[in-house]
C-alpha cells in the first residue's frame, strides 16, 4: 500500500503532548515503523516538500526533512494534478494545498494519513475521481494497514 502523509500528520511526531496527540502520534510511530520495514511505500509528494520547506520553525522543519528521505516514490506537483486538486476543491471546500494532498494520495491509490479535521470530514463525500485515495486519522491506521 502507497502510504502519503500531510504536514499536519508529520508534526504529530513533535506536537506538545494533549491526549488526542498522544493518540495520533503512537498512530504516527507504528506506521513510520511498517514504512522503514518495508511493509508499506512511502509515497513523498511534492505539496509535503512544499509545506515542510516553508515551515517557520527552523527546528521542526529540520525534523521533518529528517524524516523524507526515505521514500519509495516521488508524486510531483504536476499541471493535471493541480488541476484535479483545484476541481476537488471547488466540490468539497478544501483549500488547495489540502485538496492537492487529497490529490497526490488519489494519483498513487495510496492512503492520506492526517489529523486535519478539515480533511477527515471529507473522507466519505470524495468524488469518484478520487476515491482511490483513503483518508485516514494515524491514531485509526488499523483500519487501512495490514501490519
Amino acid at each position: 500500500m502507497n502510504v502519503c502523509f500531510d504536514c499536519c500528520a508529520l508534526n504529530r511526531l513533535f506536537d506538545a503532548p494533549t491526549p488526542r496527540v498522544n493518540r495520533e502520534r503512537a498512530g504516527m510511530k507504528v506506521i513510520l515503523a511498517m514504512l522503514h520495514g518495508g511493509r508499506h511505500k512511502f509515497a513523498l509528494t511534492d505539496v509535503l516538500m512544499y509545506e515542510v520547506r516553508n515551515s517557520t520553525d527552523l527546528v521542526k522543519r529540520a525534523d521533518l526533512l529528517n524524516l523524507l528521505p526515505g521514500h519509495d516514490l516521488f508524486v510531483p506537483g504536476s499541471t493535471d494534478l493541480k488541476a484535479e486538486a483545484l476541481t476537488l476543491a471547488r466540490a468539497v471546500g478544501l483549500d488547495t494545498t489540502d485538496a492537492l494532498h487529497v490529490a497526490s494520495a488519489a494519483a498513487v491509490e495510496g492512503i492520506l494519513f492526517t489529523t486535519d479535521d478539515r480533511i477527515l470530514k471529507i473522507a466519505d463525500m470524495l468524488p469518484v475521481a478520487f476515491a482511490s485515495a483513503t483518508i485516514c486519522n494515524p491514531a485509526e491506521w488499523a483500519k487501512v494497514l495490514k501490519p
